[in-house]
């Protein structure tokens, strides 16, 4: 699935509409994410169905599906449509985190811990592998082990990604200045621009009410390369 902003979808759908449909299953899978994003499910619905159809076997129609049935609260389809996709590409991180994803929002921790844990032994390079594994671990409190596991990736200072992430973890802990030091990475600017603009054209400058920033505008089972973050307490810091 592409993750787009409201902004991004509707120039996605502009020009695609203008596009003959020649069977491109890639176009098709960015039309339907315009849609998810624009017009909401409802919408996209009969679409994702004929795709899903036409392309049982597609690992990305089948995580665009996965990511359907999450955005409508059916997160047994979703899963199922997951094994699927993991079943053709096993090695597919995006399926892999969404898979995680789903477990954890089900209440099964655990096992959305030991998913990602087998897909960051098997490829250690994974940043966003490694980030979602962090973001667990945080909303389990174990601040301490997500720091670590975050500041062992590869050239960990040189990755934004990486040093954005522990941030928003230094700042779970209400630790200020670390979550400073960590944000001077270069890129990381870029990061929070763009995460700001996204919240800013899916719900307005105030966000969702009641809803952590991360969690704004993502289905609980969206594919992404990073699943949704929780405040969490500052207390257990050393674990």
């Amino acid at each position: 699935a592409v993750d787009l902003s409201v902004g991004q979808g509707r120039q996605a759908l502009e020009l695609l509409q203008r596009t003959t449909d020649t069977g491109d299953v890639r176009r098709d899978r960015l039309l339907i994410s315009a849609l998810l994003v624009v017009r909401g499910p409802a919408a996209a619905g009969a679409a994702i169905h004929q795709l899903l159809a036409a392309h049982p076997d597609d690992p990305g129609v089948l995580q665009l599906g996965a990511e359907f049935f999450a955005s409508r609260n059916e997160p047994h389809q979703a899963s199922a449509l997951l094994r699927k996709a993991l079943a053709v590409r096993p090695d597919d991180m995006a399926a892999v985190i969404a898979m995680a994803q789903l477990e954890e929002n089900a209440g099964h921790a655990p096992a959305a811990e030991r998913r990602l844990k087998a897909a960051l032994a098997a490829h250690p390079d994974a940043l966003a592998v490694r980030v979602a594994l962090g973001e667990v671990l945080a909303r389990a409190k174990a601040f301490g082990r997500a720091r670590r596991l975050l500041e062992a990736a590869k050239d960990a200072r040189k990755q934004p990604v990486v040093q954005f992430a522990l941030a928003r973890l230094a700042l779970a802990q209400g630790d200020v200045r670390r979550a400073d030091a960590a944000q001077k990475c270069p890129g990381t600017e870029i990061l929070r621009v763009g995460k700001r603009v996204k919240e800013v054209e899916d719900h307005g400058p105030h966000g969702s009410q009641g809803a952590p920033p991360s969690t704004r505008g993502r289905s609980p089972g969206a594919v992404r390369a990073h699943p949704p973050r929780r405040r969490t307490d500052a207390h257990a810091a050393g674990r």
